[in-house]
């Protein structure tokens, strides 16, 4: 729409709107307190403009939301903890802000929520174990913060999640073997973090819808999962910039949906699977800085759908320049 200036306090007298959206305009300054006196809204957006200051303790008031939009604005300080009495809320989504603080516990407190987002803010801290308790999500994004320690094993217990993402943060530690059993994640983000240890070797076997796996940009090692077959669906694989090392195995030839196999910058050996090359859906393989080796220039043919092609700093022949 492109309106612009600030939000005027009178809003409040709309004391009947059940559903408030303006968001993608351009609308500065703080939130009004006033908006609290629409005890009726269901539905309340305000994403996409560029409001300042602190959420106002006062939006626990409005105990109907069930949707709630902050996203994309300047947005600073802690979340309130007031908000807890927003028991009826199934979508809360507040990244791209500059909200800080520990990501708090009592959001647990929320049981219908289905959709949570604090993606791009400053959170410190760790991902409270709590969280686990939120049974009905379906979407939780925590990256690109600040965040330390491990990932509760606890998470396992979300087995309604189709979205997760903690990528770029500082956790540690191992990635929980139990995370692997969530059976209707869709897409699972770890990269860039300072996650180590070995990949179970079973880890497709619960994991039939996955279509994402994201894992660069870590610490972790040992040998890429040998049976792969369980994850028919996937599209795109991410394991570069690890300390992989092994060969590739047989069975990602077996992943006939695959669009990108990033495996680059590890300590990987040997040849490539013939089976590679049957992946007709392949649209970027991306190998490079790893010690493989072999003959390329017959089987390269076989992938029509390639548009990135990158196996720089290994010892392939049969290939003039890459």
């Amino acid at each position: 729409m492109g309106l612009s200036g600030t939000i005027p306090p009178h809003l409040g007298n709309l004391s009947f709107l059940v559903s408030l959206d303006l968001g993608g305009n351009n609308f500065t300054g703080t939130l009004p307190n006033q908006l609290s006196f629409l005890h009726k809204l269901h539905y309340l957006s305000l994403t996409n403009n560029s409001f300042t200051d602190s959420i106002p303790e006062s939006i626990s008031n409005l105990t109907n939301l069930s949707y709630l939009d902050f996203s994309q604005n300047s947005l600073e300080g802690i979340i309130p903890p007031e908000m807890c009495k927003l028991q009826r809320l199934q979508y809360l989504a507040f990244q791209y802000n500059h909200l800080s603080g520990i990501i708090p516990s009592w959001l647990s407190f929320l049981p219908k929520l289905e959709y949570l987002s604090l993606r791009n803010n400053s959170f410190t801290g760790s991902i409270p174990k709590s969280i686990s308790n939120l049974t009905n999500l379906y979407h939780l994004d925590f990256s690109s913060n600040s965040l330390e320690g491990i990932i509760p094993p606890e998470m396992s217990g979300l087995q309604r999640l189709e979205y997760l993402a903690f990528q770029d943060n500082h956790l540690s530690g191992n990635i929980p073997s139990s995370l692997f059993n969530i059976s209707t994640l869709r897409a699972l983000s770890l990269v860039s973090n300072e996650l180590s240890g070995n990949l179970p070797n079973d880890l497709c076997a619960n994991l039939p819808s996955i279509e994402i796996i994201y894992l660069g940009e870590n610490q972790l090692s040992g040998q890429i999962p040998s049976n792969l077959s369980g994850c028919s669906q996937l599209k795109h694989l991410s394991l570069g910039i690890n300390y992989f090392s092994g060969q590739i195995p047989a069975s990602i030839g077996d992943l006939k949906s695959l669009q990108l196999l990033q495996l680059p910058d590890n300590h990987l050996t040997g040849t490539l699977p013939l089976s590679i090359f049957n992946i007709s859906s392949l649209q970027a393989l991306q190998l490079w800085r790893n010690k493989l080796y072999g003959n390329l220039s017959r089987e390269l043919g076989n992938l029509t759908m390639l548009t990135k092609l990158d196996l720089d700093n290994n010892k392939f022949t049969g290939i003039n320049t890459i």
